[in-house]
Order: C-alpha cells, then structure tokens, then sequence
C-alpha cells in the first residue's frame, strides 16, 4: 500500500514537472517572438530582398500591398520589367514587375488595391502567355496570411529568419557594402562575351521558327484576360499604358518577334489602347538578348522618368513602343 502511494506521489510529480517544463518552453518562445517582433518594428532586423526568384517575387508583392505607398508610376510586368530599378525613374514609383511571370499578376494586385489614380505601365510582349501566380496572391489575399502579415510584419517573407540569416552570410562572403533592399540586382554587365554570343545566336535561331497555332491563340488569350483586367483597372481611374522593352536588334528582327509584335497590336490596337512611344533609336545591349545590361536599364529607366514623370505624353492612336530600327 505504502509502495503504491509512493509511485503515485512520483507520477504526479513527474506529470507536474513536464506541464511546467511545456509552459516555460511555450513562454520562452512567446518571449522571443515577442522580441524579434519588437526588432523588426523598430527596424533593427534588415529586411532582405529574398535570396531567390520566388522570394524576391513575393517580397515585392507584400511591400506594395502592406506599405499603403502612393505611386505616381506603377510597372508590371516579366523579368524584363524587374530588371528596371523603380528609383532609376523616381520617387514613388514602384516595380511590380516579376522574374518568371507576367503582367497579368501585376495586375491583379494594382486592382485589388484598389488604387484611385496612378499611371499604370503595363508589359505587353510574349511573356503575357505566362499565366497568374495564384500561389503568390494567395499568400498574400487569403485572409489568414493577409491578415497576421498584415499586423504582424515579422511573419513577411522579408523578415524570415533563415532568409536573412543566409542573405548576411552571402553579403560578408562577397563583401559588399551596398544591399539594394527594394529590387532584384540588376543585370550585371559582367557577363561571358563568347557564352552571351552563344545564348544570342541560339535565341535567334529559335526566334526565326514561325510561332504555331497553338501558340498564337494561346497569345491571344491571355491578351484576351489581360484586356479585362486593364478595363476593371480604367473603371478605377487609372491611365494604363502598354509598353514593351527593347532589345538586341538581332533578335527583335527575328521572325517570330515580328509575328509577336503583329499580334500584340491586332489584339491591343493603338486606336484603343494607350502605348508608350518608342524611345530613340538606339543600340540596346542585353545580357542574355532579352534583359537590358544594367547600364542600359538604367537608361531606360531614364527615358520613362522624362516620358511619364517629367512631362506627361498624350499621344492618341500612336504606333506603338517597339524599337525604332
């Protein structure tokens, strides 16, 4: 009897002594994401601009919605788009434009904001075939993330720990003094002449193969999307301006590029739909014969500041905004 007593008053001590040790575990972390939730507020933590494409896509998205700004210029767009540094053209402008997908999820963020007045410059080439990043906008529309990363920052993908922790480590192994912390690097100019001689004759050789059927229609129904998305974002009172980059000449001479050029302007036709006019002639160098080199982007982040911020263009029934050969 005495034996039996002794192991329940051990039992119940043992079974005391974990619930305690669950609580203290359970406070400590409370405590310390308490703590990294003070830091971050109080701007301690760097955010990092995302250690890979997908990353870096979301942490876009997240601080256009979550930081209320007031653009005057909004880009959305592909990678071609990403590579523009936004403070390139000016203050309050923001690059929606996303590495691997399209206008289409630039978009569908801008109308969900709900903006009253902006202008909105929209990317229109082959890359509108992507279709809309479904898993991005639902982490960041479906009300359970949308709300704790709304009052929460720490929970944003800028503020992962793992993230920031390996974004410090690559930036003191390459020790770099500059962080760009609202966009993607650009494109590096340091590139492999002979590998970007051979990337651009392979790209070209692809581009002059016709586009097939399939592909054209499957172009003209993404436009198909794209023109509701652009007429819901008219009835807000945005100016929606479709664009194009330019590029090597090489390739924007290639049949298939001319097709695709063809078919963005039977399906947004410039009596219309506002374009942004070509900039001036010029011999566009790209790393890969697509993104701009940074020296280049640059530039044409110059030609949008004086085209959209400087003195706003009007130019109805223009031809378009590929590059003048």
């Amino acid at each position: 009897m005495s034996l039996s007593t002794s192991n329940s008053e051990t039992d119940s001590v043992n079974s005391t002594s974990e619930i305690h040790s669950i609580y203290r575990a359970i406070g400590i972390g409370l405590l310390l994401l308490l703590g990294y939730h003070v830091l971050v507020k109080q701007g301690v933590v760097p955010a990092t601009s995302g250690i890979n494409q997908a990353q870096r896509n979301v942490i876009k998205a997240q601080k256009y919605v979550y930081g209320n700004p007031s653009p005057k210029l909004i880009l959305v767009g592909s990678s071609l788009t990403a590579s523009i540094t936004a403070k390139h053209i000016g203050n309050h402008v923001i690059n929606l434009g996303m590495a691997g997908g399209s206008s289409q999820t630039g978009l569908e963020i801008v109308k969900r904001e709900k903006l009253k007045s902006a202008i909105l410059l929209v990317e229109i080439n082959e890359t509108i075939e992507r279709q809309l990043d479904q898993q991005l906008l639902d982490s960041i529309y479906k009300p359970m993330p949308h709300f704790s990363q709304l009052y929460f920052p720490m929970l944003r993908q800028e503020y992962k720990p793992v993230d920031i922790l390996v974004q410090a480590i690559f930036n003191g192994l390459k020790s770099s003094q500059k962080e760009e912390k609202d966009e993607p690097p650009a494109q590096t100019e340091n590139f492999n002449p002979k590998l970007k001689e051979k990337v651009l004759a392979q790209k070209i050789s692809d581009k002059m193969q016709p586009l097939s059927e399939d592909e054209q229609q499957t172009l003209k129904s993404a436009a198909k999307s794209i023109k509701t998305q652009i007429a819901e974002l008219q009835k807000q009172g945005l100016r929606i301006i479709l664009y194009d980059l330019p590029g090597e000449k090489q390739v924007k001479n290639t049949i298939q590029e001319k097709q695709i050029q063809q078919i963005m302007r039977e399906e947004f036709p410039a009596d219309t739909y506002e374009w942004l006019p070509a900039p001036t002639s010029k011999n566009w160098v790209t790393s890969d014969g697509s993104h701009l080199v940074s020296s280049d982007a640059q530039a044409y982040a110059v030609f949008l500041r004086d085209k959209l911020l400087k003195t706003p263009f009007s130019v109805p029934g223009n031809t378009g905004t590929t590059q003048q050969e």
